[in-house]
């Protein structure tokens, strides 16, 4: 037995009937409105897809009957002010669940609709995509605090593209707010839902531009830990929901002195993680406290020790062109046997050096020659960790990359005059970063490996290195960030130049 084509067509408003009272009433009084539809119909995700504006405090009953949709006020409505219920993809058929998208019921309880509108688009502060889902709020109160204690008069809902717009505003002066609303009290909540907001009040009968927005965790008022780690390795970080100062010196502090080994503890580039090694001597099972001396402390239980030493090498896609093998090992190193590393090609040692690189790496130096097989064996024994663990048997082969095989790069960026952080990225990751300051930035990059890459700039305004958030109530949006136009292709053995003009 076969089946016709599936039915795709969504839900149409019965044209042998009418919506009562009719879309478009004036000197609206009804307690509720009729909609009838072709078919039977169902409401979908309700609480999220219809949107009522201004916002009710009483929200109305809104239900399915065969095929009609009821809406039932539960309190009387403001005088003279135009509502607009916008069903979203709420409405959908009974059957296939196809969807009617964005119909729109507007109504008045006054002589005229308001036919005064607003358009924002939102991005993230932080990499510039647009967001999706992110309320626009319109207030009559200017207060800062009004997001905190009161509902929007209006507002929206962004769509994938970060674009928003409100429609049939009343004339008047509004504060314009956007944030991610998570649980539904149209509140905002400083430590969970992004923020962000205009530089101005919306006149809603004199403008008409698009706002652009950018939403931003807000930077809290203290400094605090989020969140705190120590591996089996002995590794272990300790991540802040701030930068921690700039002149903040971990070899100063007391406290990461008592569970830190010696000369292990970094701080990332945006300097909200600290990462160390936990001193051998910190027994395992027991809990120590971990931190700064200005914040909470944590309190971590360190687990037992690895048993086996792991590493990673720069080598894995071939040797760049003046580089040479590097090994980063999971533990600091304490002891390494050069009697036990051997480097050779296929008929021959090599002779070589080996170079200790901070706590925990193994450079090998040597005159490496271009398209020329290597091979280097580290035996059983060669490093050792500072928890006394030695390497099993290491081997690793690799050709000596030649200049056609990367590529190169040099950018010149125009920039109004200031203090900048000019990034590098390939895969989502930094592989280049520079403080660089003026009015025209210059920076060349070689030896890259065949991808794509973006390139971005920050504008450091307090010159402290690193992208600052925004704060909400002190009235400071974050710090300026910048992706060039395109995505940047470096190919095998080809030279780009890139000039990027920045306008203030």
């Amino acid at each position: 037995m076969g089946g016709g084509d599936r039915d795709t067509t969504p839900p149409q408003l019965d044209s042998t009937k009418t919506v009562v009272p009719a879309n478009g009433t004036l000197n609206f009084q009804a307690s509720r409105i009729i909609i009838p539809f072709d078919e039977y119909v169902q409401l979908k995700d309700k609480e999220k897809q219809i949107l009522i504006t201004p916002f009710l405090e009483t929200p109305p009953e809104i239900y399915v009957k065969g095929k009609k949709v009821i809406v039932d006020f539960k309190a009387p409505l403001e005088n003279n002010t135009t509502y607009i219920i916008n069903f979203g993809k709420s409405i959908i058929d009974l059957t296939e669940g196809n969807e009617m998208v964005n119909y729109r019921y507007v109504f008045s309880t006054g002589s005229y609709i308001d036919s005064l509108k607003y358009s924002a688009s939102v991005y993230d502060a932080f990499n510039k995509t647009p967001v999706e889902g992110a309320y626009v709020m319109l207030y009559k109160d200017h207060q800062d605090s009004v997001l905190l204690k009161k509902k929007p008069n209006y507002f929206g809902v962004t769509d994938a593209m970060g674009n928003c717009t409100i429609e049939n505003i009343a004339s008047g002066t509004y504060k314009v707010l956007t944030f991610q609303e998570d649980n539904g009290n149209y509140l905002w909540e400083p430590d969970n839902e992004m923020i962000g907001y205009s530089n101005r009040l919306f006149n809603a009968a004199q403008d008409t531009i698009v706002d652009t927005m950018t939403v931003f965790s807000n930077q809290p008022d203290e400094l605090n830990i989020e969140e705190a780690m120590i591996t089996s390795s002995g590794k272990g970080w300790v991540a802040f929901n701030q930068a921690l100062d700039k002149d903040y010196r971990p070899e100063n502090d007391s406290l990461v002195k008592s569970f830190a080994y010696k000369n292990t503890v970094k701080i990332n580039p945006t300097r909200d993680t600290l990462f160390f090694f936990v001193k051998p001597t910190l027994e395992a099972g027991k809990k120590h406290p971990v931190g700064i001396q200005s914040t909470t402390r944590k309190t971590l239980i360190p687990l037992q020790p690895d048993t086996s030493l792991t590493f990673r090498t720069n080598i894995s896609s071939g040797l760049k062109p003046g580089e040479n093998p590097r090994f980063q090992f999971s533990q600091p190193l304490s002891d390494i046997n050069e009697l036990k590393i051997e480097v050779k090609t296929e008929d021959k040692s090599v002779q070589h050096e080996l170079v200790k690189s901070g706590t925990n790496g193994l450079i090998i130096a040597a005159d490496w020659q271009e398209s020329v097989s290597y091979e280097i064996h580290l035996l059983p024994g060669a490093v050792r960790s500072y928890r006394n663990i030695e390497n099993d048997t290491i081997a690793a082969y690799f050709d000596v990359l030649r200049p056609n095989d990367v590529g190169a790069l040099a950018t010149t960026i125009a920039a109004p005059k200031g203090q900048y952080i000019v990034e590098l990225l390939n895969e989502g990751k930094v592989v280049d970063r520079a403080m660089l300051s003026g009015t025209e930035l210059s920076k060349t990059y070689g030896n890259l490996l065949p991808g794509t890459y973006f390139l971005r700039i920050i504008f450091d305004e307090n010159t402290n290195g690193v992208w600052d958030t925004g704060s909400y109530f002190d009235n400071k949006q974050p710090e300026r960030i910048e992706y060039y136009m395109d995505p940047i292709q470096i190919k095998k053995g080809w030279d780009m130049d890139i000039n990027w003009e920045i306008r203030d």
